[in-house]
């Protein structure tokens, strides 16, 4: 475990560092097509983390790690020079530029930190075998994060030229219309996976793992202001507040230290301390960033969009776990079956509760037809007539 550990910490330093610095320099700005490009580059390097996860792979599993660290820095070499060919470039004064990065460079360091304070006190206080375990439950949890950042990659990848074409009120509405829909997309994968922790754990990483079903339930509420609050960084970019971004990491980094600190030296919660630490700094932090971002422009939030997808998650996580209960002791069925039923089971019921909500809304299907490919555009027509919308 010990060996495990340490290649993963190599790769994680890897591959987050890069995730931190790269790619806001090498943000897709052309059309969705890059979009998918860093989608594939991102879900390549989750897959290889799957993997790795996998029981009997012995000695390979950490070399397999090391590779997921430097998948990345292979995929994103090649995807910046195809992203750079496209353009002419000239000259650019070197002042500005270096006084407008080097914050940037500071707050990725910071928010990197931010993402390892849990882990770092779980070590000297659990020790290795549950840090190991406990990395494997934050892997986990950030897979929902795929599609929010998918989709904010797709609706709100021009923020600079939406700023300089139609100044603040263009922005205003990207940043409206991006939560409306990273919130009904992200919210019921993160809480389909909190409800279905346990016996996702336990298939693909192992009955041993099986103690880290709390900690992951925990770690995927946590991702829920995460994923509300997606767009705030970049606009705050955008409109070259970059010192305030690097307070408010500044800020998350002091406020996670406290909290893990209280709940593993002085309460002695264990792993789901540090994970409920996790979850109040993304609570405290999402709430101090609108508080920031709202000083320099005021932004709203899809309130409509927000309870109804809570709202037909919450009814979606219910249905799921009576279902559990009931097929996994009544019926005995194995895992592998078990839980792609309960996830298609959730999907429809997820769905069906927002027709009943009236959340699909005709613009949604629109806006849906024109992103989609030629071959794919016939989607949009049957969720229409799906979602009874004209």
């Amino acid at each position: 475990m010990g060996g495990v550990v340490s290649d993963s910490r190599v790769r994680f330093i890897l591959q987050d560092s890069l995730h931190s610095n790269i790619r806001f320099l090498v943000r897709p700005t052309k059309n969705s097509r890059d979009g998918c490009d860093q989608l594939d580059i991102h879900c390549s390097g989750e897959g290889f983390s799957h993997l790795s996860s996998l029981r009997g792979l012995g000695a390979f599993r950490g070399h397999l790690w090391l590779v997921n660290g430097a998948h990345p820095l292979f995929s994103y070499r090649l995807d910046s020079n195809r992203s750079l060919s496209r353009h002419t470039w000239k000259a650019l004064p070197a002042k500005p530029l270096i006084n407008f990065s080097y914050l940037l460079y500071i707050s990725g360091i910071l928010a990197f930190a931010v993402n390892w304070v849990d882990q770092l006190f779980i070590l000297p206080y659990m020790g290795v075998v549950y840090l190991g375990m406990y990395y494997i439950a934050i892997k986990a949890a950030l897979v929902p994060g795929l599609i929010s950042s998918s989709i904010f990659t797709a609706l709100f990848p021009k923020l600079s030229e939406l700023y300089t074409r139609g100044g603040a009120d263009s922005l205003k509405e990207a940043f409206h219309v991006t939560t409306r829909y990273v919130v009904m997309a992200g919210f019921p994968v993160i809480v389909g996976l909190a409800v279905l922790a346990h016996p996702a754990m336990v298939l693909f990483a192992g009955v041993e793992y099986g103690e880290t079903a709390l900690p992951l339930t925990i770690l995927c509420i946590a991702q829920l202001p995460v994923t509300l609050g997606v767009a705030i960084g970049p606009t705050l970019m955008t409109l070259e507040h970059t010192k305030t971004r690097l307070m408010l990491n500044v800020a998350y980094m002091l406020f996670e230290t406290f909290m893990c600190y209280t709940a593993l030296a002085h309460l002695n919660l264990g792993m789901p301390g540090a994970a409920w630490a996790r979850a109040f700094t993304g609570l405290a932090g999402f709430g101090l960033a609108v508080y920031a971002l709202r000083r320099v422009l005021k932004i709203t939030l899809d309130k409509e969009a927000f309870w109804k997808a809570s709202a037909a998650s919450t009814i979606m996580a219910a249905v799921i776990a009576l279902l559990e209960i009931s097929i996994f002791y009544l019926y005995l069925l194995p895992l592998h079956l078990m839980l792609p039923l309960l996830m298609i089971i959730g999907s429809v019921t997820y769905f069906l509760s927002l027709v009943a909500l009236r959340a699909i809304k005709k613009r949604d299907v629109e806006l849906l037809h024109d992103y989609l490919p030629k071959r794919l555009k016939h989607v949009a027509f049957w969720l229409s007539r799906a979602a009874f919308i004209d």
